[in-house]
């Protein structure tokens, strides 16, 4: 009689439990579990809703604002919206071995559900508003299952397509399961280190959006409004040209010298730093790595599955280095993948025909062996297309004794510049900063910070640097 009871209210719009996490895994159970209700079209926020557990304590919830509660144990995951209401899990510890009952009521409504024995780390979720049925799902609380529930505003977002045209990129946006929406937008092109544009917007079926910007490569961010399944209504990726991605291998070393370990060297070759966490190595899984880290811009960045045995090897512990799950690389014959997301940024392959014999490493680019961990070859033209920076220099000859001549430098770029003197062993002598878009010439006083003989003249932005030689005579 309950679930009859139960299905008849349930489709009038009554509330009626659609998650539970009984058994959480990456958590112990005090933090991760909680319980979803749907409340329904015909719950007021002026109801009180009754739950309780097998013979236990009823309990009474007021004041809900929103379509779903969701009590958890650890409510700072959780932030409560008018679309959900979070609060704390009253109930003790819930049956991670064995089934159980639950009930809920309402002023007219009643709805229960029987669970069988939980699956450490799936949920159950409801898959019938008409039944007390349920399947075991990767946890999602507060959030819609589009799979498994209907009568949800659930309005999804997609690229369509994207193009790049005349050096800039072009995006169509794409809602579905909705007529309309509100859509923020975000560009943030690789090219420049500081430069982004950003707009709301209405979206009706599809919408274009054009970059002010040129660039090979940009990340692209776009998001709806708030709504119950929040798993698709965002668009977060890297677009680029394939022939030219923004991050690619620079060195491979499948079998090196004992002690070291194996390990593989990439580069981003663009004027802005990117997030770390998405990259990986396909099928072998992600860089180790928290949501603050990044390769920097024109950053060298050395991955191996042991960073303290490579230092102690190599004994260059001032270089960037991640840990990854390298796996086994076969000597004779392999492949690596260099990934973002689900994209495939760069890969290559070695075997016989490369030409490569053990110990040495070799760089995919140029196919010639190499082994300078943390810098990059003069040969990879691809580089230079991606400089922060241009420079001219007026002379690289100087008299201290004369007194109409001087060191000037002309800088272009759209980012600040930081000019070094330096001393023929590498002091630093004197510094300042160009400013972005400063294109007039700077004096460099090197007859009065120089010393006679060979100085140096370093340009740099982030980890891009070019060092120029330049002679003060007396």
């Amino acid at each position: 009689m309950l679930l009859s009871l139960s299905c008849g209210f349930a489709l009038m719009g009554c509330p009626l439990f659609n998650e539970f996490l009984p058994d959480p895994q990456d958590t112990v159970d005090l933090y991760g579990e909680f319980i979803e209700i749907r409340l329904g079209s015909d719950f007021s926020v002026k109801d009180t809703l009754y739950i309780q557990f097998e013979d236990k304590i009823e309990y009474a919830f007021t004041q809900i604002k929103a379509s779903r509660l969701l009590l958890h144990r650890d409510t700072s995951t959780c932030k409560s919206s008018e679309l959900l209401d979070c609060r704390p899990l009253p109930f003790p510890a819930l049956p991670n071995s064995r089934s159980s009952f639950w009930s809920l009521r309402s002023l007219n409504c009643v709805d229960s559900a029987a669970l069988p024995i939980p699956k450490n780390g799936k949920s159950f979720q409801r898959y019938s508003s008409e039944k007390d049925s349920w399947v075991y799902v990767s946890p999602s609380p507060g959030e819609a299952n589009s799979q498994y529930e209907s009568g949800i505003k659930d309005c999804a977002i997609r690229i369509k397509q994207a193009k790049y045209l005349e050096k800039k990129w072009q995006i169509q946006l794409q809602v579905l399961n909705c007529d309309s929406s509100l859509v923020e937008w975000t560009i943030l092109p690789l090219k420049y280190r500081n430069l982004d544009e950003s707009k709301t917007m209405t979206i009706t079926d599809s919408l274009w959006i054009f970059s002010r910007y040129e660039g090979e490569s940009l990340l692209f961010k776009a998001a709806l409004s708030l709504d119950e399944n929040i798993q698709n209504n965002q668009v977060d990726t890297l677009l680029f040209l394939h022939e030219s991605p923004p991050v690619y291998l620079t060195e491979v070393h499948h079998c090196p010298e004992e002690p070291t370990p194996e390990w593989i060297e990439i580069y981003n070759q663009e004027n802005r730093a990117l997030p770390l966490v998405h990259f990986g190595l396909g099928e072998r899984g992600l860089i180790s790595s928290s949501v603050e880290d990044s390769i920097d811009s024109h950053q060298s960045l050395i991955l191996t599955k042991d960073t303290l045995a490579f230092i102690q090897s190599k004994g260059l512990a001032d270089l960037f280095f991640k840990q990854v799950a390298l796996g086994y690389l076969k000597n004779t014959s392999d492949t690596i993948f260099l990934t973002y997301k689900n994209t495939v940024l760069d890969s290559t392959i070695w075997n016989k025909k490369t030409g490569i014999e053990c110990p040495s490493g070799f760089n995919p680019k140029t196919g010639r062996a190499e082994n300078t961990p943390g810098f990059q070859g003069r040969g990879l033209k691809i580089q230079a297309k991606t400089s922060p920076f241009s420079f001219k220099i007026n002379t690289r000859v100087i008299s201290k004794s004369i007194d109409e001549n001087s060191l000037q430098i002309l800088i272009e770029s759209e980012e600040g510049v930081l000019i070094e003197l330096l001393s023929g062993q590498g002091n630093l002598l004197w510094h300042m900063k160009n400013n972005a878009l400063n294109h007039n010439w700077i004096s460099i006083p090197i007859k009065q910070k120089g010393q006679l003989g060979p100085n140096f003249i370093r340009l740099s932005v982030g980890h891009y640097e070019k060092v120029v030689g330049v002679v003060l005579r007396p």
